[in-house]
């Protein structure tokens, strides 16, 4: 499989994350991060006038999305685990993507994030929504969208035209990547319901500033320095699973963008 720009640099460096930080009694007091989110600058340090971010309510409003985020019960379909989850169609790959336009248009409102890029934001939650549901939810070989709905490996589940090798092999790189690339590390990691909040966030705040300072301490104080480096590892999947699915809408009938409503596909191409 095709690595993007940012997978290549972090495999330049044995496939690790280089991350510099330094921890006095009184706490986390500089966080300096080569990775996909930028460098950081002193200049960018939180003050005592910085109003403290609370991620408790951005937690609420993610507890809230996910409720509307659900599918109806399946009585039939593909067991896994606890429940029956169908087969996904170009509508449920829509709804995804409708209701994580707006999750990200909250949480930009929410935190006042100027000069932000609306879609790559949103297919990003979109993608760790998915790959929260996978991991908790899922079994093996299989990808799990938002309402349950499911796109997977197994031979016996055709998503492209029959016979259509070159949209059935689009199909299998990409739902891999995905699994591979991000749902078995949310699994290992046991990433859960705050560490996406805390994702979510430093996907927005990619540059340089109190907002993303204060996430990465919190992160760092929640999770210790090796998850920590490994949930930072992450973004640079997530960045990469991104363009990945800008790729498979122009190749695969599941996720064609002309069969998104208009809203979805404006916000595709803006």
């Amino acid at each position: 499989m095709e690595r993007c720009a940012v997978s290549d640099v972090l495999y330049s460096f044995g496939g690790r994350l280089s991350v510099e930080y330094s921890i006095d009694v009184r706490g986390v007091e500089a966080i300096q991060i080569r990775d996909v989110i930028g460098p950081r600058t002193r200049s960018s340090r939180s003050t005592p006038d910085t109003p403290k971010l609370d991620f408790n309510s951005i937690l609420d409003l993610q507890r809230v999305q996910w409720t509307e985020n659900q599918g109806e019960e399946e009585k039939q379909g593909v067991f896994m685990k606890n429940a029956y989850h169908r087969q996904a169609t170009p509508l449920d790959i829509n709804q995804g993507l409708s209701l994580a336009i707006q999750n990200s248009r909250d949480l930009i409102n929410n935190l006042e994030i100027p000069n932000t890029r609306l879609s790559e934001a949103s297919i990003a939650f979109m993608l760790i929504d998915q790959a929260f549901k996978t991991s908790r939810e899922a079994t093996d070989g299989f990808w799990l969208l938002q309402n349950g709905s499911y796109i997977g490996l197994h031979p016996d589940f055709k998503f492209e035209g029959q016979g259509d090798e070159a949209k059935e092999k689009c199909h299998f790189d990409f739902v891999t990547q995905l699994i591979d690339t991000i749902g078995k590390p949310f699994g290992t990691l046991e990433i859960d319901e705050m560490d996406c909040v805390m994702l979510k966030v430093l996907v927005l705040a990619s540059d340089p500033s109190d907002l993303r300072d204060q996430c990465l301490k919190t992160l760092l104080s929640k999770s210790g320095p090796e998850r920590f480096g490994e949930i930072i590892l992450l973004i640079s999947s997530i960045r990469c699973a991104v363009k990945a699915f800008y790729n498979v809408t122009r190749e695969s009938d599941l996720f064609n963008y002309q069969l998104f409503d208009q809203v979805v596909r404006d916000v595709l191409v803006e």
